[in-house]
C-alpha cells in the first residue's frame, strides 16, 4: 500500500535536489526558547484554551492545575438524558470517509445520541465539528468526503518552490486551507459556542514540533471568546492537525510569554496519538463524579488487520509504508489503551474501523470513488446499532457489541 503517488515521489525527488542547491536555507523564526512552553499565550487569549501535554508525564499519571484549570465547567451529568456520550474520531486521511459514513448512518437509525464530548485528530479534527453539531450538518459532512479529490488537499511544489528557499515540505496544503475555510462557517462556530455554554465540550489535538508536545485545543472555548480572529484561528488549529510532515508544511502560531512575542510550529497531532479523549483525558479528580451512564464511541478512520504488500525496492515507498504501518500499530494499541481506562472508569467502550475485509488501498491518495466506497461502507454499519465492536484483548476484531446502545 502506497501513501504516496508517483508525483509526491517526484516532489521529494525535486525536494532533495533544491535544498542541496539552495545550501539548507530555511525560512525565518522566532521559536518560543525551551521550557516556556506551558506558560505561553495566544495574544489575547486566557490560557486555558488549551493544553500543552507531556506525554512522558501524563503516562506517569502526573497532573497539573493547568490540567484541571481546562475542564473546569464541564457537565458530566449527561445532559438531559442522563448519559454521557464522548466521541473520539481518530486520524486516518482520506480514510476519514468512513467515519463520516458511519456518523450518516447513524443518524438514519433515529438513535444517534448528542455527544457530550466531541474529540478529533487529523482527518477527525477535521470532522469534528459536524458530529459536535449534530445530524443537521450531516450533509456537508458527506459532501466534505464524498466530492473531493486530491486537488483539493494538496498542490505539488515545483522545483522553483524549493530554489527560492522554501523547502518546508513537498507539497502546499492552500487547497486544505481553503477548503477548511469554506466548511467552517461563522455560523458553525456560533452553534459550537452555544453547545460549549450548555457544557459540552468540542476538543482537537495538534503536536507542538519544537518541545514535542501534544496540545490540546478547547475549540468551544475559543468559539464562545467573542474575538474577531477566532474562526481564523479555529481554521488555523484544524489545518495544523491535519498537516502530516514532510507532506505538508507546518502551521506556525504567535505566542507571547511575559510579553515577549514567540512562535511555535503544530504538525499533524497523529504524531503522538490516533486519538484524544478518554484515554488522556483521564483524572481520578475529573472523572469520579460523572453519570453512571457512561459511554465511549471510538471511530477508527483506519483498517487494523495487518496485511501483506509487495514493497518495492524505492525510498518513497518504503517509506510511506513505514508510516503506514506505524499508524495501523498506533491505532491498534489506542483501541487497547482506551479499553484499560474505560474499563477503569466504568465507561462502556464501542469501537469501529474500516472493516478487514474492505479493499485495499492501491491508488493515489483522496481519489473520490475510494472515498465514496469508505463512506458507502461506513454509512451501511452506521445504520446497524449491533455492528459496534465492544474489545476482547485477546481479538478486538472479533468481538462484537454485547451491551446495550
Amino acid at each position: 500500500m502506497s501513501l504516496l503517488p508517483n508525483r509526491f515521489s517526484a516532489g521529494l525527488l525535486i525536494a532533495a535536489l533544491a535544498i542541496l542547491a539552495s545550501g539548507c536555507s530555511t525560512l525565518p523564526r522566532n521559536p518560543l526558547p525551551p521550557g516556556l512552553s506551558n506558560d505561553s499565550l495566544l495574544p489575547g487569549y486566557p490560557k486555558d484554551i488549551r493544553m500543552v501535554l507531556q506525554m512522558d508525564a501524563l503516562e506517569r499519571g502526573e497532573r497539573t492545575e493547568d490540567y484541571d484549570a481546562f475542564f473546569r465547567g464541564l457537565d458530566f451529568s449527561g445532559g438531559k438524558d442522563g448519559v454521557f456520550n464522548l466521541l473520539q474520531l481518530s486520524g486516518g486521511g482520506e480514510f476519514g470517509a468512513f467515519g463520516a459514513g458511519l456518523l450518516n448512518g447513524m443518524t438514519e437509525t433515529r438513535k444517534r445520541p448528542v455527544f457530550d464530548m466531541v474529540t478529533g485528530v487529523s482527518t477527525g479534527a477535521l470532522s469534528a465539528p459536524m458530529a459536535f453539531l449534530g445530524p443537521e450538518y450531516d450533509g456537508i459532512l458527506r459532501e466534505a468526503y464524498t466530492t473531493i479529490s486530491a486537488k483539493d488537499i494538496y498542490r505539488i511544489y515545483n522545483l522553483g518552490t524549493y530554489l527560492r528557499g522554501e523547502p518546508e515540505s513537498v507539497a502546499s496544503s492552500e487547497p486544505l486551507f481553503q477548503m477548511i475555510e469554506r466548511v467552517m462557517t461563522l455560523e458553525m462556530m456560533e452553534g459550537i459556542a452555544r453547545g460549549h455554554r450548555e457544557g459540552r465540550r468540542l476538543y482537537m489535538a495538534s503536536s507542538y514540533l519544537d518541545d514535542q508536545r501534544f496540545v490540546v485545543w478547547d475549540i468551544g472555548a475559543i468559539a464562545n471568546s467573542g474575538r474577531d480572529d477566532a474562526l481564523d484561528l479555529i481554521h488555523k488549529i484544524m489545518l495544523a492537525s491535519a498537516s502530516i510532515p514532510v507532506v505538508f508544511p507546518p502551521v506556525l502560531f504567535n505566542v507571547e510569554h511575559n510579553g515577549q512575542a514567540y512562535d511555535e510550529l503544530h504538525v499533524d497531532g497523529g504524531i503522538f496519538a490516533p486519538s484524544i479523549g478518554i484515554s488522556l483525558l483521564f483524572s481520578d479528580s475529573l472523572w469520579e463524579n460523572a453519570t453512571k451512564n457512561r459511554n465511549v464511541y471510538l471511530v477508527i478512520n483506519n483498517p487494523l488487520i495487518s496485511e501483506y504488500v509487495a514493497v518495492p525496492r524505492k525510498v518513497t515507498q518504503i517509506g510511506s509504508h513505514t508510516l503506514f504501518t506505524m499508524l495501523k500499530n498506533m491505532s491498534r494499541w489506542d483501541v487497547v489503551r482506551v479499553f484499560l481506562v474505560t474499563e477503569e472508569l466504568g465507561f462502556d467502550l464501542y469501537y469501529h474501523s474500516v472493516p478487514a475485509d474492505f479493499e485495499r488501498k492501491t491508488g493515489a491518495p483522496f481519489d473520490k470513488a475510494y472515498m465514496n466506497k469508505l463512506f458507502d461502507r461506513g454509512l451501511e454499519l452506521g445504520r446497524d446499532r449491533e455492528s459496534w465492536r465492544t474489545v476482547d484483548l485477546e481479538g478486538p476484531e472479533e468481538s462484537t457489541a454485547n451491551r446495550n446502545l
